[in-house]
C-alpha cells in the first residue's frame, strides 16, 4: 500500500503544473454547475510556443527596452514610438523604423515583437537570407507557396532589414525581389494584418524603388484613431552605435 502511494506521488511530481496536471484546463464551479476554465499555465506554454516559432529565440534576452541605451532625444523618441505601436496594438497597422546601419533599429524592433509574442504570433523574415531562398525556389511551387503562406499570414509580420542592397540606388536585382515583397505586403495591407519593419531606405528611396509598396507601408503606419504614426527615421551618422560605441 505505501509502495502505492509513493509511485502515485513520484507520478504526480512528474506534472509541470500541479493545478491542472498539464491538462491546460481546471474544472470549476459556476452557478452551482461544473465549468471549463482554461489554466494559466496554457497562456504561459502558448507565449513559449509562439517565441519558439517566431525565429528570434535567440536575441530576445540581449534586445529589450531595458537594454536599449537611450543616450539622446533621438534614441528616446524612436524608442517612444515603438512603445506607442505596443500600447495601441490593433493587429492591421506597421511600425516602420528607418536609419542607417548600427542605429538600433534591430534591436528596438525586436524589443517591440517581444513584448507582442506574448499574446500574438510574429513571423521573423530576414530580408537578406529569405529573398534569396524564396528566389532561388520559386520553381520549386510546393516549398515557396508554404513559405509566402507563412509570410501572409501570420499575426504579425517582423521584415527585418527590407530592401537591403538596394539604399546606394542599385536597383539591377530588384524586378524580382519586389514582385516577391508586393505579393507579401500587398496581400497583408488588403488583409489588414499589422508588420514591423526596419530598412536603411529613406521614405525618398521607398518611394523611388516602388511607389506603389511603399505608400501601401507607409498608410499603415498611419492611425488616425490615436493620431499616431508609428514610424521613425534615424538621421545622424553618428547614431552608428557599433563605430562610436553610444
Amino acid at each position: 500500500m505505501k509502495k502505492q502511494q509513493g509511485q502515485l506521488q513520484n507520478s504526480e511530481s512528474t506534472y509541470k503544473c500541479d493545478k491542472c496536471n498539464d491538462k491546460g484546463y481546471i474544472i470549476i464551479k459556476e452557478n452551482g454547475t461544473d465549468a471549463v476554465k482554461f489554466c494559466e499555465c496554457r497562456e504561459v506554454a502558448l507565449a513559449k510556443e509562439r517565441l519558439e516559432k517566431s525565429g528570434i529565440a535567440d536575441r530576445v534576452k540581449t534586445n529589450t527596452f531595458k537594454s536599449y541605451k537611450v543616450n539622446n532625444v533621438i534614441r528616446d523618441n524612436a524608442r517612444k514610438v515603438c512603445i506607442k505601436y505596443i500600447a495601441d496594438f490593433n493587429k492591421k497597422k506597421c511600425l516602420l523604423l528607418q536609419g542607417q546601419v548600427g542605429c538600433g533599429k534591430t534591436h528596438l524592433a525586436i524589443a517591440t515583437c517581444t513584448k507582442l509574442l506574448e499574446k500574438y504570433s510574429v513571423k521573423y523574415m530576414s530580408y537578406t537570407k529569405d529573398i534569396n531562398e524564396l528566389k532561388f525556389n520559386m520553381i520549386d511551387t510546393d516549398f515557396y507557396n508554404k513559405k509566402i503562406s507563412e509570410y501572409r499570414n501570420s499575426t504579425v509580420l517582423f521584415i527585418d532589414d527590407l530592401f537591403k542592397g538596394f539604399e546606394k540606388g542599385d536597383y539591377s536585382r530588384a524586378r524580382a525581389e519586389l514582385r516577391i515583397m508586393y505579393d507579401i505586403i500587398n496581400y497583408r495591407y488588403d488583409n489588414k494584418k499589422a508588420m514591423i519593419i526596419t530598412t536603411e531606405l529613406t521614405t525618398s528611396k521607398l518611394l523611388e524603388l516602388d511607389e506603389a509598396l511603399a505608400s501601401r507601408i507607409i498608410e499603415m503606419t498611419n492611425n488616425f484613431e490615436t493620431e499616431s504614426k508609428y514610424r521613425f527615421e534615424f538621421i545622424g551618422k553618428e547614431l552608428n552605435y557599433r563605430i562610436f560605441g553610444v
